[in-house]
């Protein structure tokens, strides 16, 4: 008797015996049969299609007025370990923000990481500021009216202590965040921040919302609602993943420990040690006078070193000084975790070591990636201004959340003079020589090489120098 073949109870069995998109009896292909179209999901507060925070004006005008209670930071901890530190950066990982921001406020306070967080912070803090409105609505007399309001607002919107400490926790956790307080007590509305610690904050998975935990329970952040700001370059969704407290954690907590070591290598090998000689076959009496006498010494260490038997009344005593120069450990140590934390802040560190620039080209790079990284925190504040606190400014003063100013902050380098009249100066001799050799130069080109060099200037200018002396100019 021939032996059946098993027969599987797969659904997919049937639908995968058939190519794809073969139409049925029924119509349906039979993908379709196992993979129905997706409905519009309504009922999931996490997926749902974008919607204007603003939509509803005058709900959120309402909403905006609530003031949320912070939580007092009462306990903070200031000393951690190396256990503590790994905890706090798996909760980071996880969206918990209550150890990962105390661990940031003790980083903060590293003289290292004061320094060069400030020089990042002095590029965006120190820029000139430059209010205007969209190109499509230059001519609206509300738009106009509106700019004026926030020009002369502007001085309490963005108090420099605010953005600071926005601008400081976005690089250290990825994320800053504010709580908007409407002045409502004169005609126009104007929104005071005041920052929020993020130790009360976390990301609620299920719902993909900053929570906020207050004095008066929890609630969703939304970003430009006229209610919050949440200041995330690298996206609310995961953008603490980029916090440059991922990176600094180590080479602070072994900064700390190597200045801690070398502050007792100090302190043992800088105290010298007394080697107190007495003679072996002494007066014990004698001997007990002279520990006296020592004993006034105070906290300097003394050994006492009996001496051989023929010294029998000779006293005295001998310095030892240590001769190890084993600190230059600590040192390298140090440095190489200051370079380390430049890099995670700052994302070069070529511009912080005085007397070790090197090349000019290095410089100049290095340079140029200070100058990105400061333009694209410019960048993003400039988006976060205009999203988050213009809108809704525009909104609840001119009934328009499209009559916002754009705010830009100009981080354009400064033209580095010396720099122009060197290059000038050696391409002035290398056309002489040129010249001089018989080699005509094209004026065109030498303007073009100019331009690219960032000399100011025109072929007009080129054609009015003496040929001669230019060594030949075509």
């Amino acid at each position: 008797m021939a032996k059946k073949t098993p027969v599987s109870t797969t659904p997919y069995t049937t639908v995968h015996q058939a190519p794809p998109n073969t139409p049925s009896s029924s119509g349906m292909s039979n993908l379709d049969q196992v993979f129905p179209p997706l409905q519009p999901s309504t009922d999931d507060p996490a997926f749902l299609p974008y919607t204007d925070p603003l939509a509803q004006a005058k709900l959120q005008k309402q909403l905006a007025q609530v003031i949320y209670r912070e939580i007092p930071s009462t306990t903070i901890s200031t000393s951690w370990t190396v256990p503590e530190i790994r905890m706090a950066l798996q909760e980071l990982v996880a969206g918990m923000f209550d150890m990962p921001a105390q661990l940031v406020d003790a980083i903060v306070g590293d003289d290292r990481v004061q320094a060069t967080m400030n020089s990042r912070l002095a590029g965006i803090l120190g820029a000139k500021i430059q209010h205007k409105l969209p190109p499509d609505l230059q001519d609206d007399p509300k738009a106009k009216n509106c700019l004026k309001a926030w020009k002369k607002s502007w001085r309490v919107i963005a108090a420099e202590p605010v953005l600071t400490g926005l601008l400081r926790w976005t690089i250290m956790l990825g994320t800053g965040l504010a709580q908007i307080l409407w002045d409502t007590n004169s005609e126009l509305w104007v929104p005071h921040l005041m920052p929020l610690h993020p130790r009360f904050t976390y990301y609620h998975w299920m719902k993909r919302k900053l929570m906020l935990i207050t004095l008066d329970g929890q609630t969703p952040m939304i970003a430009g609602d006229g209610k919050f700001v949440i200041h995330a370059p690298h996206g609310e969704y995961l953008g603490w993943m980029q916090s440059s407290v991922r990176a600094l954690a180590q080479p602070w907590i072994i900064r700390q420990f190597a200045r801690r070591d070398w502050a007792r290598w100090s302190e043992k090998y800088g105290l010298l040690t007394i080697l107190a000689e007495t003679p072996a076959g002494a007066d014990p009496i004698m001997i007990n006078l002279f520990k006296q006498q020592l004993a006034a010494l105070g906290q300097e260490p003394i050994i006492q070193v009996p001496k051989g038997v023929d010294a029998q009344n000779s006293f005295g005593l001998k310095f030892l000084e240590a001769t190890q120069v084993g600190f230059e450990g600590f040192r390298q140590l140090i440095e190489e975790c200051d370079m380390a934390i430049t890099l995670a802040l700052c994302g070069q560190n070529l511009t912080t070591q005085v007397g070790k620039e090197g090349s000019f080209a290095a410089a100049r790079i290095h340079a140029d990636v200070k100058q990105q990284l400061l333009e694209s925190d410019a960048r993003s504040l400039e988006q976060t201004i205009y999203q988050q606190i213009a809108r809704p400014f525009a909104l609840f003063n001119f009934d328009n959340a499209d009559f916002a100013p754009i705010t830009t902050f100009d981080v354009t380098p400064p033209e580095d003079n010396l720099t122009i009249a060197e290059t000038m100066d050696k391409l002035g001799d290398a056309t002489i020589k040129l010249g001089k050799a018989g080699i005509g130069i094209d004026v065109d080109h030498l303007a073009k090489l100019m331009k690219q060099l960032g000399i100011p200037l025109d072929v007009d200018d080129l054609i009015k120098i003496d040929p001669i002396v230019s060594g030949g100019l075509g």
